[in-house]
């Protein structure tokens, strides 16, 4: 797709939906704030971020923990496992925190029409923003912290997924809200790949409907295949289980805490600026 004729169809598409939308016009649309790559994820993908464990209660137990919203200040759950290092990310930035609450606050008193609106206009400008740079179309990661904390919220997903197939490559996402996506299976459009994230509640549910599945391990000794990039998880054709490497500061004393130590030990030490990434596109 040429990038004027992109550019155009954006601005077109977007206009003409708005009219449906009592509640906006282009100068009042709440901003949602994006992110591009980390230090783990190449910088063709875009992620989404919602403020962590405030959003997962429903659904997240081993690694549930909290950055309060003032302090940044860590508080684990008493089922907490493992430390959510999304939590420990906005205990370090005041200003991602701050952008993944103003997410959180645009969207969740939203109907599910509106919700869908805020979401496809804000993200439609960042993709094309992308396109414009790069001359490729972007992969969208869904929840890079919080989950889906609401029916709305997961349908809201699946019909953007389904409203912007043309501009963005794939979506995907980890989840623990299992019960929502077995509500949902029907719905969720080929482009979005889901992968059933364990140590939740609800943990049972994934091999009882042989759910693609990823799994945090304390220890690279382990059948599954690693996974340091996303590129296995978010693989359309990968229904296999994937592993994902304990990584980020853990409670003292614990066995999270051990085990990082003992990774660290093997040569093996997070995700820094300085670590190989995968698609650099």
């Amino acid at each position: 797709m040429e990038l004027k004729e992109m550019h155009e169809m954006r601005i077109n598409d977007m206009e003409q939906q708005q009219s449906l939308y009592s509640m906006y016009d282009s100068k009042h649309i709440p901003t949602l704030y994006f992110g591009r790559g980390n230090a783990k994820l190449s910088k063709r993908t875009i992620h989404f971020g919602l403020p962590t464990g405030y959003t997962c209660t429903k659904y997240a137990k081993e690694c549930l923990t909290f950055s309060d919203r003032s302090t940044g200040k860590i508080t684990d759950s008493k089922t907490c496992e493992f430390r959510c290092w999304s939590a420990s990310q906005e205990a370090y930035s005041p200003q991602l925190r701050a952008q993944r609450w103003s997410n959180y606050e645009a969207l969740k008193g939203l109907s599910y029409d509106d919700m869908v609106y805020v979401i496809s206009w804000n993200l439609m400008n960042e993709a094309s923003r992308y396109y414009n740079d790069h001359e490729q179309m972007p992969i969208i990661r869904i929840n890079v912290s919080g989950e889906f904390f609401s029916n709305e919220y997961f349908l809201a997903w699946t019909e953007v997924a389904n409203k912007l197939k043309d501009y963005v490559e794939f979506f995907y996402a980890y989840t623990k809200a299992i019960p929502l996506w077995l509500k949902y299976q029907d719905l969720v459009p080929t482009n979005l790949k889901l992968r059933a994230s364990y140590g939740g509640k609800f943990d049972h549910l994934i091999e009882e409907h042989n759910l693609p599945y990823a799994k945090v391990l304390f220890d690279e000794t382990t059948e599954l295949e690693i996974d340091h990039d996303d590129t296995k998880s978010r693989d359309p054709d990968n229904y296999h289980a994937v592993g994902l490497l304990l990584h980020g500061v853990q409670p003292k004393q614990s066995d999270a805490s051990k085990a990082v130590q003992k990774l660290k030990s093997k040569g093996f030490s997070g995700y820094g600026s300085n670590r190989k990434q995968g698609d650099k596109r």
